[in-house]
Order: structure tokens, then sequence, then C-alpha cells
């Protein structure tokens, strides 16, 4: 009877052998409970080094910044004009590229990387009121060497919006502290508008200095092509009117009316 169980054994291992691709060995000592086992690095050859891994090389120059964010910021909820922005530069080779972190203490270590903010400018979020901490990292890329430095911190405070107010000369704007703003240009809820002197929005066409802008009749700056009394003209991504060039196979005259 001993036997015939050391045989019915064997069979099983086998079959199992066969099916799972496992050694008899490595069967054998699950089976009587005698497995050993082996660290994961003893099959890692540790010798070997990777050669397109890029590495931290202290002799590297570091970036120096020129150009550090605003040590603080003021901007309303849904405002997008509260850029942050930096110039960080190597005297010797190598490119420099960013990365913005957001932190939730006043500290340029520990933040959250924000993603696809690589840019030497950076419009925090201001989708609700709070206070939140930024700050940038500049590092020198010299083939698969890397050298870092961090910026100083930028504290960007969102305040509640201010209001829109409507008498009988036109709609101007309040801000939260009571004051306006006169004589000047304001991003409203992520669009431009544009103060007179005694604070009413404007609109239409509008000249400072030698720039032509647009306003709309909500007072918005308009970008793009735009028609105003039947003629076609060009507004830069700025709002500046163009004149005196091609746009889009489009040929503008002194005026900035479309010619042909």
């Amino acid at each position: 009877m001993k036997n015939r169980r050391v045989m019915f054994l064997a069979a099983c291992m086998c079959s199992v052998v066969f099916l799972s691709g496992c050694s008899a060995d490595s069967l054998m000592d699950k089976m009587m409970g005698t497995t050993t086992t082996v660290s994961s690095s003893a099959s890692v050859d540790i010798s070997k080094e990777d050669s397109n891994a890029v590495r931290v090389d202290n002799s590297l120059e570091k970036p120096q910044f020129l150009v550090n964010p605003a040590e603080s910021m003021e901007v309303e909820v849904g405002s997008t004009n509260g850029k942050l922005t930096c110039e960080a530069t190597v005297s010797g080779e190598g490119e420099v590229t960013y990365q913005w972190y957001k932190n939730n203490v006043n500290s340029n270590g520990g933040g959250t990387l924000i993603e696809g903010a690589t840019d030497a400018a950076y419009v925090p979020d201001t989708t609700a009121e709070g206070t939140d901490y930024y700050y940038v990292v500049a590092t020198n890329t010299v083939d698969k060497a890397v050298s870092m430095a961090t910026s100083t911190v930028a504290e960007v405070t969102v305040i509640p919006a201010g209001q829109w107010i409507q008498d009988d000369t036109g709609w101007w704007y309040r801000n939260n502290d009571g004051s306006y703003p006169t004589s000047a240009w304001k991003n409203i809820g992520g669009y431009w508008y544009a103060f007179n002197e005694n604070g009413y929005m404007r609109i239409g066409w509008f000249k400072e200095g030698d720039i032509w802008y647009y306003l709309a009749d909500n007072g918005q700056m308009q970008t793009g092509w735009i028609t105003v009394d039947g003629k076609e003209y060009y507004m830069e991504e700025n709002g500046h009117m163009a004149h005196d060039t091609t746009v889009d196979g489009k040929e503008l005259g002194s005026n900035g009316e479309k010619i042909s």
C-alpha cells in the first residue's frame, strides 16, 4: 500500500511538472514544505550600470536665478492675471529647463510637482480662495548629467472676486476692498477689460499710445479676426491691431483694414 502511494505521488508530480513548467525539484520542495526563499537581489547583476541613466553631478554648474518668482501676489478668483515668472541661466555649457511645484507650507522643498508646468512662467490655479506656495526647480543638463537649483517661494493668495456695477453712465468694477480700477487694464474671470479715467468700462475702439484695441459690447478685449462696420481687422494675441502686414493670406493696410 505504501509503495502504491509513492507511485501515485510520483505520477501526480510528473503531471504537474508537465502542465506548470516547474522543475521537479522546486515542486518537491513546495510539496514537502522545504521551499527556500531567495532574495530577489541575488538574481540582479548590480555590477553593471545603466549607460542611459541620468545622474546628478555636483561638479556640474548649477543654474543661477536671475529672476525669482514674486514673493507674494493677490489674485481674484477666476483670474488668469497672476502670472509667476522666473529666469535661470548657466555661464558655460548646458541647457536649462524648469519644473514648477506647489506647496501648502512656505517652503521650497517637499512640494507637489505640477504636471505640464515646465515653462519659465506659470499661472497659478485660481478656482478657489485660499493661500498656496509655489517654487520652481531649474535644471542644467549636459549629456546625461544634471545639476539643479531651487528658486525662492512665491506666496499666492486667491481673494474673493469683486462686483460689476451699472449706473446711468455705464459699467464699473468694484474690487472686494471697495476700490475700483481707473485708467487701467484688469483681468477679470480670464478676460481683459480696459477702464477709463473715471473707472468706467471701455467699449469699441480704444487707442493707447500708438496701439489700437477693440473691446466688445461686453467690454472684453478682442483677439483674432473681427468684423466692425462690415470691415475686417486682425487683433493679435495681446489685443494689438495688426497693420501693414499679411495674416492668413490677407493683406492689411496701414489703418488695419483688410485690403485683399
